[in-house]
């Protein structure tokens, strides 16, 4: 639903990133990712590593962005 938060645990693992790519391929359009990868302020974001886990998180998030999902 368009209208709904959708929960997702394990959110940045390879399951989870599937998981809320389906959710959006079906009208999900909020996501709430929780994951034990603590991400910093979106302000930083520029400044990772690619290769970190927060910088591969950071990544899969503007993915999931670019499909039109708004990710918290």
């Amino acid at each position: 639903r368009m209208d709904a938060t959708y929960l997702v645990t394990g959110a940045f693992g390879g399951l989870g990133a599937k998981v809320s790519e389906w959710l959006i391929e079906r009208g999900a359009r909020r996501l709430l990712l929780m994951s034990r990868t603590v991400l910093p302020p979106r302000k930083e974001w520029a400044s990772l590593s690619p290769d970190s886990p927060a910088g591969r998180a950071v990544a899969t998030v503007r993915h999931l962005e670019t499909l039109g999902a708004s990710v918290h």
